[in-house]
């Protein structure tokens, strides 16, 4: 089992900054029993998705998105699906490591504060850590707080990486197995601009 810290955050936030981003973090806290009845028991949504394998890319490897592991339930399913791996991209907290620790989940923690788009060394450094998780051959959750945005880019930019699809093309696929999915442009200029630094694309399709 490993554990890793973020080789490179991101630029700390002022101070008023920060002051909102707790004030947002302490509400989301409040309202967060009401959020997850209302994306699962409303909305029907899950909260973990398995995006991949996909037979129309030929993507093999077992992906899955999500948001944060927070109650009892949600470690017994990481269990339960055999995900040995999690990519955690929030800035607010951190998992229960000890948990990972004990069933043998590898475990990376990539620092992005909320509302904020991955910069380019964080996306690098978790498309670096998927693929060497996959190579290990363990079933990997991405995820952040709600699993929309931020776990989306990264995601989306290691299936750009390592299967040639386009930005677009990546969201469509996370899409079509989790509806919560949702890249801006902003997102997806990031994915662009990370991709043709890298010279990893993107493609056509």
């Amino acid at each position: 089992m490993s554990t890793q810290a973020a080789p490179r955050p991101q630029p700390s936030p002022s101070a008023a900054g920060r002051d909102r981003l707790g004030l947002a973090h302490r509400a989301f806290d409040r309202l967060y029993p009401a959020i997850r009845m209302f994306h699962e028991r409303v909305r029907r949504n899950t909260w973990f998705s398995q995006i991949t394998p996909d037979a129309a890319h030929a993507i093999s490897a077992e992906l899955w998105l999500g948001g944060a592991p927070t109650y009892p339930r949600d470690y017994a399913f990481l269990v339960d699906r055999g995900i040995r791996g999690v990519l955690d991209i929030r800035a607010e907290r951190e998992d229960d490591v000890a948990f990972y620790a004990a069933h043998d989940i590898a475990y990376v923690r990539l620092p992005v504060p909320d509302v904020t788009v991955p910069d380019a060394a964080t996306i690098t450094a978790a498309v670096d850590w998927i693929r060497a998780r996959v190579a290990e051959g363990r079933p990997v959750l991405v995820h952040c707080a709600k699993g929309r945005s931020r776990s989306s880019t990264v995601l989306a930019a290691y299936l750009v990486a390592e299967h040639g699809l386009n930005p677009d093309a990546a969201l469509a696929v996370m899409k079509s197995k989790r509806r919560l999915t949702k890249l801006e442009r902003r997102h997806l200029r990031q994915i662009e601009a990370w991709a043709q630094a890298r010279g990893a694309g993107p493609a056509d399709g």
